[in-house]
């Protein structure tokens, strides 16, 4: 029985075999694949025309994180006119505004982006600044969420809120520290004594709410269009010049502000009409500079200068890193194509890199 099974066994593999064993026995042409494989190399017209270009890399819709919900990415730092922004972890980043700082008004913010579903993004933004020059105090707090939604490959939408108090109480009698070379100190303490004489106690609360709406066209990784809008929703003040005041700086008050009764002051600016800002901006994002140039309107003059105009300098993070790669893989091929153009292998076909991957990252001509 074993016999017989085994016998049965050796028949159903004997056929593949004996027609393998003969398809070996065929005399196949032998194939020299480094004549297939390796034709002329780049000239520097050629290899010019494959440089990884800014414009042409493909697009990257976190780019901006001013106006959207994005942050930078994890080690990137960003330089700009109004602020320094680093992304300390992966979807947080934190800041501050350097010319403030100098101004003796310490400050920091930072963002959250704790929501990303697709092409929704959801973050959260906080701020704080402080001061105090003597018997003054000042202190402003804000925080609010930011929405952005990518509506197609080069187009997204971007939508917020902010809600900031301020809180200020004293009279200065001190000065900043930068500068005090410029003014004179016994001039700021004499007119501070003098106020004080007149019983000034002054203290000073805002709040408002602000909305911002903006929607950003991509034409590639460099170039954007970009459409802001910003409001208040809702703002107000009150102030008042203390318990101790005379009927002189009570008199001063309701000349300078209209509707002051017995030197308290109060206003509800949410009804003015001319508390928008509108812009439109071309955004111009290169290796490490951002450029931000465009124009607009604002209820008051020139108030949208620092909305449409921008400038600021990049560097670090995983984006950048990669296009470094693909740049630094692109000039190598260029150096071993040129080596081989003057001097070629004697009795070879030159080997070509024309085929060859330049780097990390993918590089398209249609980006």
């Amino acid at each position: 029985m074993v016999l017989a099974l085994l016998s049965f066994i050796s028949s159903v593999y004997a056929g593949p075999a004996a027609a393998w064993g003969a398809f070996q026995e065929q005399d196949l042409p032998e194939v020299d694949f480094a004549e297939v494989l390796e034709t002329a190399p780049l000239n520097p017209q050629q290899h010019a025309y494959l440089k990884p270009k800014q414009h042409l890399l493909p697009q990257n819709p976190y780019a901006q994180t001013d106006f959207t919900a994005y942050t930078l990415e994890w080690g990137e730092v960003k330089l700009g006119l109004i602020g320094a922004y680093a992304g300390v972890l992966p979807r947080i980043q934190v800041g501050t505004q350097p010319l403030l700082d100098l101004m003796s008004i310490p400050n920091a913010n930072a963002k959250f982006n704790l929501l990303r579903a697709g092409p929704l993004d959801v973050a959260v933004v906080g701020s704080m600044h402080r001061t105090k020059l003597g018997d003054f105090e000042a202190q402003f707090s804000g925080g609010g969420g930011l929405l952005s939604m990518r509506i197609s490959r080069g187009w997204s939408i971007h939508a917020g809120g902010i809600h900031g108090r301020l809180e200020a109480s004293g009279l200065p009698d001190q000065i900043p520290a930068f500068l005090t070379p410029h003014v004179n100190r016994e001039g700021v303490e004499e007119v501070t004594g003098q106020l004080q004489n007149l019983g000034l106690a002054p203290s000073l609360s805002a709040k408002g709410t602000l909305l911002r709406v903006a929607t950003d066209v991509r034409f590639n990784r460099r170039d954007s269009l970009l459409i802001q809008g910003t409001t208040f929703i809702e703002s107000s003040y009150s102030g008042d010049l203390g318990s101790t005041s005379s009927p002189l700086a009570q008199d001063v008050l309701s000349i300078l502000v209209p509707g002051t009764s017995d030197g308290s002051f109060s206003r509800d600016l949410t009804a003015q009409e001319r508390n928008y800002v509108y812009t439109l901006s071309y955004q111009m994002s290169f290796r490490q500079l951002d450029l931000r140039m465009g124009a607009g309107r604002g209820g008051n003059p020139l108030v949208w200068i620092a909305q449409a105009n921008d400038a600021s300098w990049r560097f670090g993070g995983k984006t950048r890193a990669e296009t470094r790669r693909t740049r630094r893989g692109w000039r190598v091929s260029g150096r071993e194509d040129l080596k081989r153009q003057v001097t070629p292998p004697s009795g070879r076909p030159i080997e070509s890199t024309s085929q060859r991957n330049v780097g990390s990252g993918s590089v398209s001509r249609n980006e």
